[in-house]
């Protein structure tokens, strides 16, 4: 029993242990805050505020020499306790500095210093206050009254040997101011986290002492800074300094690249908004919406802006316009609903933007969300063209290029004034029936109404045509035939394919078509120009013949040299041709009969060539011995045998007689 007592007891002591180290992870964060006026006094009637809920924010740049304005206002909670309004400053030695309006801050007996003061404190590296000596924060009363809603200047600022801390009213005049000893040569900024090991930070600060546990927001005080800030840290919390219980806390980084950009941060009911020049604590009691027109501009432009404000608030206001973080336009105004249109001077090529910033005479604020735009180079128009040689009637295609210009784009495409054709895409087609150079003119319009113009040469061919060259429509078995196509019109190049019988033969613009039978042919071409424009010309009917056959019949007296030759043609393709020759010698003639002498003795060959219709050539030879020395020879055998046959019938007679 004894052994079980004791091992419940350790389980218990570990489960608690554990409790204790997740809630102090959990809750690690705690910032130093101004403490409660250390009193003289007895102790008050009101309960003494255990509380401490701080609302801030943490620059996270170096200062040598802080300067922000707050607008204080008189608030206290149930108990008559108000808050500090605070400037703090975190040196590059660990030293930390504080100055701010209090309204009835507490005292440490319990109550409070009634009315506006001028509160102080210092802390040494090592996480003590130091400066009002006892402990406690610091109060001075001011030369004169201070009024809620009135502007205080809060400055720290290192002088000599010292760091000066002063706060001025400028409605009233009234100061108030002192010194310590400097230990730093300036402010540092907090780039990791909202504060130090300590809780010390570089900022501004609300901070107010409840008796109970506070979850809600203080009314609005806005602080203004003389200095841009870029990035910050925005945060709160709540906690018991007495024992360091921590009742929330949570924080935020904040950029603030639109300067003048409201940006909200909420938790625990507690609420902060910042900008680049400020800082709010308290949630805010007036609204702004805004609805602006689209921002089209080229450059070289003037830029419109065109917005419609409404803001919800009961006192007047002033409004600003600030483009690219620079005030543009402000001015002050009762009406709820604010019309503006406005132009902007010529602006510089790239992003732009604008917001308006609103702030109330009470110092309220508020903003829109950035609205931006471009300003864009002049458009300048490239056009591809499909083809710049065309048939008429054909569909030409366009495909656009634009580079800078402000879209949409429209393109229009004018001939002389006309207009061809237009569209909002980037690619068009349209067609011309006129023929001949073509000069048309693309005009590019983008939003802003900016024109650009280009010119476009095209050359308008009329519809191609053809004709087929041939020098016989009619040919023999295996003569060729050359036959070309005159193309006048289109488009060239052109392509040529040759068709027999409907049926493809060959390609090119010359044919040499070689009959292989007899019979009859249709021979015709299909013409297609660079366009594809396609064309069939009329046929050539060819009428092919078997190959021709000749003979020569010659008769001849081989004593007298006289010649008849005649030729007899069958098949072939007439008309014919006849060439004679005589022992390689042209006669004159073409007649399909001839006569002729022979022109030297002994062998004379003579020679035909037949040439039909289609070119075809038959060639014939005949061989003619003219001898008439044989007459010579033979006629005195003739004449004695005469003379003797006479001279014998003579004798004959007389022996008779």
């Amino acid at each position: 029993m004894v052994l079980r007592a004791f091992l419940l007891i350790v389980l218990l002591a570990i489960l608690v242990l554990h409790a204790q180290a997740s809630f102090s992870k959990v809750d690690q964060r705690r910032f130093y805050g101004l403490r409660p006026f250390l009193s003289s006094k007895a102790t008050s009637a009101l309960p003494v505020p255990v509380w401490d809920e701080q609302l801030g924010e943490t620059f996270t740049q170096d200062y040598v020499n802080l300067s922000w304005n707050v607008s204080v206002v008189s608030q206290t909670d149930r108990y008559g306790y108000g808050p500090a309004y605070l400037l703090n400053g975190l040196t590059n030695a660990g030293w930390w500095y504080q100055v701010g309006v209090a309204y009835d801050w507490p005292e440490t007996s319990g109550g409070y210093l009634p009315g506006f003061v001028m509160v102080f404190e210092v802390f040494n590296s090592t996480g003590f206050s130091v400066f009002p000596e006892g402990g406690g924060g610091g109060a001075l009363n001011f030369s004169t009254s201070v009024k809620s809603g009135d502007t205080i200047l809060l400055e720290l600022s290192f002088s000599a040997t010292n760091v000066s801390f002063f706060a001025k009213d400028y409605s009233t005049g009234a100061v108030a101011h002192t010194s310590y000893f400097a230990h730093g040569s300036y402010f540092v900024g907090s780039v990791h986290s909202p504060s130090n090991q300590n809780g010390f930070f570089t900022g501004v600060m609300t901070e107010e002492y409840h008796v109970d546990k506070f979850f809600g927001s203080l009314k609005p005080v806005l602080y203004q800074s003389f200095s841009k800030i870029n990035t910050a840290w925005l945060w709160a919390d709540e906690y018991d300094p007495s024992n360091g219980t921590q009742l929330f806390y949570n924080s935020t980084f904040m950029r603030f690249n639109y300067v003048y950009e409201l940006q909200s941060f909420y938790t625990d009911g507690a609420y902060e908004y910042a900008y680049g020049y400020g800082f709010v604590t308290g949630k805010e009691p007036i609204s702004l919406t805004v609805y602006a027109k689209p921002v089209y501009a080229d450059f070289g432009e003037v830029v419109n802006l065109s917005l419609t404000a409404f803001v919800q608030t009961n006192s007047s206001f002033e409004y600003t316009i600030y483009l690219d973080n620079t005030r543009f336009y402000s001015s002050f105004s009762l009406s709820r609903v604010l019309l503006l249109n406005t132009s902007i001077r010529a602006l510089a090529l790239g992003e732009h933007f604008y917001y308006v910033f609103v702030r109330t005479l009470k110092g309220y604020v508020a903003s829109s969300k950035p609205f931006f735009f471009s300003v864009n180079p002049d458009p300048s128009l490239f056009v591809n063209v499909s083809r710049n040689e065309v048939d008429a009637g054909e569909t030409i295609f366009l495909h656009f290029g634009v580079i800078g210009g402000t879209p949409p784009y429209t393109e229009r495409i004018y001939d002389n004034r006309s207009l061809v054709a237009s569209t909002n895409s980037s690619s068009l087609s349209f067609s011309l029936n006129k023929t001949g150079l073509v000069t048309l003119k693309v005009l590019l319009k983008d939003r802003t109404n900016y024109v650009s113009e280009q010119t476009l040469l095209l050359r308008v061919n009329p519809d191609p045509r053809a004709q087929l060259v041939f020098n016989r429509s009619f040919s023999d078995i295996g003569v060729p035939l050359p036959i070309s196509v005159v193309v006048s019109g289109g488009t060239p190049p052109y392509s040529v394919n040759w068709y027999v019988n409907h049926t493809y033969a060959t390609s090119g613009s010359l044919f040499y078509f070689v009959p292989r039978d007899n019979a009859t042919y249709f021979v015709q071409a299909k013409i297609t120009d660079d366009t594809g424009y396609t064309i069939l010309t009329q046929a050539l009917v060819l009428r092919v013949f078997s190959d021709p056959v000749a003979f020569l019949n010659v008769t001849s007296s081989p004593f007298t040299g006289k010649v008849r030759a005649t030729v007899y043609v069958e098949g072939g393709t007439p008309p014919y041709r006849f060439a004679w020759y005589v022992n390689g010698r042209a006669l004159n003639t073409s007649s399909q009969q001839i006569y002729l002498t022979l022109p030297k003795f002994g062998q004379n060959v003579i020679k035909l060539v037949v040439l039909d219709s289609s070119g075809y050539s038959i060639t014939l030879e005949h061989k003619v011995n003219y001898q008439p020395y044989t007459l010579y020879i033979l006629l005195p055998i003739v004449v004695l045998l005469l003379v003797l046959y006479l001279t014998r019938k003579k004798r004959f007679n007389i022996c008779k007689a």
